[in-house]
């Protein structure tokens, strides 16, 4: 059973960094959208500001954000 909810927890925790990150950069309101679109941990270190638009993040200073922060990590 506890193989079962392995890669869950795995993938919980990339989900969780990925709102740590967002929240640290006062983008907590974007969270869900990135949930929605299965973006984890690996995935949203290589986002583009295209791909951004595809998850919703509009806003000029929102996207700018967003990149910065993947380029400290």
């Amino acid at each position: 059973m506890a193989a079962l909810f392995a890669g869950a927890e795995k993938t919980f925790h990339k989900d969780v960094k990925v709102g740590e990150i967002l929240a640290k950069y006062g983008l907590e309101d974007y969270a869900q959208d990135f949930t929605k679109h299965e973006i984890d941990y690996e995935t949203f270190l290589d986002l583009t500001e295209k791909d951004l638009n595809e998850i919703g993040v509009r806003a000029v200073g929102a996207k700018k954000k967003v990149l910065k922060s993947i380029q400290k990590e």
